[in-house]
């Protein structure tokens, strides 16, 4: 896997270096031009200009789709060798007229511009080899033949300086070559680090703000949220509800069943309430021993109500056992309720509606347990 990210590495810094070579190479050839122009005919210079322009544009054309592209990273290094090839043939062709024609200024000057341009190559193309040679042997090797075949002494001094040029800078690229492969290696580890790290951060967040009983927010995290929805609450002029629930007779229920079942309890009651108040921005948390609390956001209090009365219908047909409950006529686990609702006002604290729900939570206690206030 660490393998494949250096490779993409590779191929992205290729593709970079896209819009320099883009305008790089279109110069570059004007200024040959310019150099050579009495020495070529009129047809050639369209075709060299000509050429160099449309690879320039199919160059732009690639590394576009190479952004919106799929990780495929060989073909588009592949894609990219190809281009280079073809950049470095149509200079090829051109060193090659040149030095055919036998005249030494000419020979000397599609050398300076065979080495000057090798080895811009070697500077931008240091990191993969493969590309690096995709430019560096058309652009040389074909030149390098052409001075042997003319011969003569001042052609073979050329061809030998050439040599001996292409000698040192693969000698020389070989250890630049293995330091930016282990850079980018040391780069792809740092970065698999760095996300190790945030993931755990991420990890160790999250288990700041849960329960690690039931699974749900704990409280420091409720106080935070329910702080965070009064202020949206006003800014928009919705309303927000607060549900507080408490477990009926739950000490009772610890004394009879015992502390793992009373555990075992809380985390099924719990899991309803995930399942009951589910809609994106309802947030339930547990807030204090066998209680619960419910943000609602953008819910009246009719609203709130009928999910309340959903929850306390779907925990009856549970029939969840409690023969401890001093409910008359029933054995079976039952929930109170207290909602208190914030219909946009800027005064009201969290503080406030905490204890509006708590008081409503006491009045359905009062009024006889399992129902809504």
């Amino acid at each position: 896997m660490r393998n494949q990210q250096i490779y993409a590495e590779q191929v992205d810094s290729l593709y970079r270096q896209t819009k320099t070579l883009v305008i790089a190479h279109p110069l570059a050839t004007c200024l040959a031009l310019w150099s050579f122009w009495s020495e070529l005919s009129l047809s050639f210079k369209v075709y060299w200009l000509t050429s160099t322009l449309v690879l320039a544009a199919w160059r732009y054309f690639t590394f576009l789709r190479y952004k919106r592209s799929d990780q495929r990273r060989l073909f588009w290094d592949n894609m990219f060798a190809l281009q280079s090839i073809l950049q470095a043939s149509i200079y090829a062709i051109v060193w090659v007229i040149l030095i055919l024609q036998d005249v030494p200024i000419n020979s000397a000057l599609a050398v300076i511009w065979m080495t000057g341009l090798s080895a811009c190559a070697v500077v931008g193309y240091a990191a993969n080899l493969k590309e690096l040679f995709a430019f560096f042997m058309p652009i040389v090797v074909p030149g390098f033949i052409a001075l042997l075949v003319v011969g003569g002494s001042f052609n073979v001094g050329l061809a030998l300086a050439v040599m001996l040029y292409s000698v040192v800078i693969v000698r020389a690229l070989m250890p630049v070559n293995r330091i930016i492969k282990q850079s980018v290696a040391l780069n792809v580890q740092l970065s698999e680090e760095i996300d190790e790290r945030s993931k755990i951060q991420k990890q160790l967040l999250a288990l700041s703000r849960q329960d690690a009983l039931t699974g749900l927010a704990n409280r420091r995290f409720f106080d935070h949220q329910l702080d965070a929805e009064l202020r949206r609450a006003c800014r928009s002029a919705q309303a927000v509800s607060l549900v507080l629930i408490d477990i009926d007779y739950f000490k009772q229920y610890n004394d009879l069943y015992g502390h793992q079942a009373g555990d075992e309890c809380l985390q099924k009651v719990a899991e309803l309430l995930s399942k009951t108040f589910n809609r994106g921005g309802d947030f339930v948390a547990r807030y204090g021993g066998e209680e619960f609390a419910v943000i609602l956001p953008n819910a009246t209090y009719p609203r709130a109500k009928h999910l309340v009365q959903a929850l306390l219908s779907a925990l009856t047909a549970l029939q969840f056992e409690h023969k401890g409950s001093l409910l008359p006529a029933t054995n079976t686990l039952t929930l109170s309720a207290g909602i208190a609702c914030n219909e946009g006002h800027l005064d009201i604290t969290a503080a406030d509606l905490i204890q509006q729900a708590d008081q409503a939570l006491y009045q359905a206690k009062q009024a006889g347990r399992n129902q809504v206030m």
